[in-house]
């Protein structure tokens, strides 16, 4: 999982993290997990994308959280077909997010993977529709 990993937004990666690990036969994970030093990030999750199952990715607003991520998603077939990701909705803004992560969400909304979600309630309820 991918995601911001500031106080209050990774208690929504935790809450990811614990609902699919409740599943028979899965574990989840958040990138952080991986103890290991982070020379090349872009490289290290490359590696790990190629061997896992799914890539959900949890976007937010503020700050910023896994743009470069958000690219690779859709930068090849494999990474794309395997992707899902969870985007905030805000009321009160119109695009919150940039025109470039604009356009990586239609590509998962085409898809059907692309869950919004702008209160906790409804994180919960996205977060059981993932695969």
């Amino acid at each position: 999982m991918l995601g911001n990993y500031d106080r209050e937004p990774i208690r929504r990666l935790n809450l990811v993290d614990d609902r699919l690990n409740r599943r028979q036969d899965d574990y989840a994970f958040r990138m952080v997990d991986i103890r290991r030093e982070w020379d090349n990030s872009v490289y290290n999750f490359c590696l790990v994308a190629d061997i896992v199952t799914y890539l959900v990715g949890v976007a937010e607003k503020e700050p910023s959280d896994f743009l470069v991520e958000q690219g690779l998603f859709v930068g090849t077939t494999e990474f794309f077909a395997k992707s899902h990701v969870l985007k905030r909705v805000y009321e009160d803004e119109e695009h919150p997010f940039g025109w470039m992560q604009d356009g990586v969400f239609e590509l998962f909304d085409r898809e059907g993977r692309l869950y919004r979600w702008e209160i906790e309630e409804e994180f919960v309820d996205v977060t059981e529709e993932l695969p």
